[in-house]
Formats: structure tokens, sequence, C-alpha cells
């Protein structure tokens, strides 16, 4: 399967999961036909964020929001001439994540908002709890706006949940389709809460001991300036 086949199968099962007419493990089906140079891709961009997630938050949250532009300006576009849905795509990839880093709180809250309701998703079909739900059941909506809300509050730590989670979503597509697709999904669910919780630890212990070399830097400085300020307070005297 050519990379853009597996492109057009993928948003189509996507969009079929959003809209209710599949569900989960019709998209998650879609990842067994992989070509290798995805597989690739996504074993490295997942093994990056599940790392190092934070630091680059700001590089892939630009391009999550660039890949969403040019998702809605072709849905927008998908009636027009083929030249003017291109034309919408690029105009609206361009301007989302510009938007997206002027109104950073606005769109980090959206973000986690749909994106509590994906994982909620993920979780439940995963357990054969529900079938064919949807992002914009009151409860996600209602659990996405309370996270949305702590997210911006405590920005770095959702950098660091947000990133790793998705990081080890990739990873565990990625094992799935290397083992020959015999993972079902409690067993996909159980590799990606370790992948995930690998990547949260990780990331918290690497953030808390910046945030103490900062703090000791800080405080050296201010030992000095102190001290300088006490020789010019003595000489004036």
């Amino acid at each position: 399967m050519t990379v853009e086949i597996f492109m057009e199968d993928l948003v189509e099962k996507f969009e079929g999961w959003i809209s209710g007419s599949n569900n989960l493990i019709d998209l998650l089906g879609s990842f067994s036909s992989m070509p290798a140079i995805v597989v690739f891709v996504i074993v490295l961009i997942g093994a990056v964020l599940l790392v190092s997630g934070r630091k680059l938050f700001l590089v892939f949250y630009s391009v999550f929001w660039a890949l969403t532009g040019v998702y809605l300006g072709y849905i927008w576009g998908e009636n027009l001439q083929a030249i003017y849905m291109i034309e919408l795509m690029i105009i609206v990839g361009v301007i989302l994540p510009l938007l997206a880093n002027k109104a950073r709180s606005i769109f980090v809250f959206v973000m986690v908002l749909f994106g509590t309701g994906f994982f909620l998703i993920y979780v439940l079909e995963s357990l054969g709890a529900y079938q064919n739900l949807s992002v914009l059941e009151p409860p996600f909506l209602l659990a996405g706006a309370l996270l949305g809300w702590l997210a911006v509050r405590f920005v770095n730590y959702i950098m660091i949940v947000s990133t790793s989670t998705i990081g080890a979503l990739m990873l565990t597509l990625a094992l799935n389709y290397y083992i020959g697709n015999r993972m079902d999904l409690l067993i996909m669910l159980l590799v990606f809460s370790v992948f995930a919780l690998f990547g949260i630890f990780l990331q918290v212990d690497l953030y808390l001991r910046a945030s103490k070399r900062k703090a000791k830097g800080r405080n050296k400085k201010q030992r000095k300036e102190r001290k300088v300020d006490q020789k010019d307070r003595v000489k004036s005297n």
C-alpha cells in the first residue's frame, strides 16, 4: 500500500469514527497496512515525544494545528475545484497555527477538551464497555473542560502528560504492526499505559531536575548581586 492510499484510508476511517459510523477498531485497523516509511516516522516521532515532548512541545503543537488546518481546508473545500481546495488547505494550514500560538491558552484548552474525549473513547472501547461513542458525549466534554482548565493553569505538566500520551499511542500502534497485529485491544491498552507512564515519570524527573538547576542558578546570581551591593555600600560609606 502506498503512503497516499494509506492516508486516504486513515482519513476516511477517522471521519467515520468522529461521525459515529465506524468504531475505534475500524480506525486502528487502518494501521495494520502501514507502509514501512510511515511506521518508521511514527516510531521516531513517538520516541521523541515520549522522552523530550515538553522541550519540543511548541514544535509539535504548531505542527498539530497546521495539520488540523490542512484537514479542515480539505473538508471545507471538498466540493470546490482541486486548485481552490489546495489553496484553501494551504491558507487554513498556515493561519491556524499562527492563531494557535497567539491565543495559546484557548487552543490548549480546545486540544485537551477533545483529546480527553479521544482518550476516554479509546479506553472504554478497548475494554468493550461501549461502542460507537462520540467525543461530543456530555461526560467527555465535562471531563475535557475540567482538564482543559487545569492544562491552562499547569501547562508544563500538561505538556508532559499530553506528549507522553501521544508518543505512547504511536509506539503502541507501531509495536502492534511489527508483531503482526496479534495484540487485542486490552493488551494494547496495557502496553500503551506502560509507555505513557514511563514517558510521564521520565519527563517529570527531567523537568524537576532542570527546575532545581535553574533555581540554584538564580540563587547564586542573587547572592553575587547582594555581595556587590554590600561592597558598594561599604565603599560609599
